[in-house]
Order: structure tokens, then C-alpha cells, then sequence
């Protein structure tokens, strides 16, 4: 789950650097097609829930939880800002540059 959340929310960044930078993120999308889990499938809050176990998980090990940490906290933001019923890109809210 480390890897897949972490991989998810790799492609937001991404998404958001191309709008950020001029560029449309549907350019991506091709490439990204390839690996990406349906998003359809899981709500930010269930993403969230999972995130919050790989950072207790990762501290209960001595394992250090920076990287779970902040996929946590992007989760967290969308949850916060109404998006936890909607699917795991709703962290797209959280990181993407509004013009």
C-alpha cells in the first residue's frame, strides 16, 4: 500500500506541475493510463484511513513516516475541504495551483 498511495499521489504532483507550468495535464494522461488504479474504486477517506495505518504502522516499526506522513496529509486536506466522498484524486484540490 506504500508503494500505491505514494505512486497516486505522485500523479497529482505531476498533474499539478504541468497546469502549474502551462502545459495540460491531459498530455500525461496517456502515460499515466498505463499504471494508474481507477480512481472510481476508492474515496479520499478510504485512502486516508490507509495512510494513517502505513504512517502508524511505519513509527510502531521504527521506520521513519515522512513520506506516509504527507500523502496522509494530503488526504487529510481534501477530507477537510469536503472532498472525502469523492475519489482518491480529490487531493488534486490540495496541491494544484489555482490560476
Amino acid at each position: 500500500m506504500t508503494i500505491f498511495l505514494t505512486a497516486l499521489c505522485a500523479y497529482l504532483q505531476a498533474f499539478a506541475l504541468l497546469d502549474a507550468g502551462g502545459t495540460d495535464p491531459a498530455r500525461l494522461a496517456p502515460f499515466a493510463r498505463r499504471s494508474r488504479y481507477p480512481g472510481y474504486l476508492s474515496t479520499a477517506t478510504m485512502m486516508g484511513a490507509t495512510a494513517a495505518h502505513i504512517v502508524g504502522t511505519s513509527r510502531d516499526l521504527g521506520v521513519d513516516a515522512a513520506l506516509p506522513e504527507a500523502v496522509k496529509s494530503l488526504y487529510g486536506r481534501a477530507i477537510s475541504a469536503g472532498h472525502g466522498v469523492e475519489n482518491w484524486t480529490s487531493p488534486w484540490e490540495a496541491v494544484a495551483k489555482r490560476r
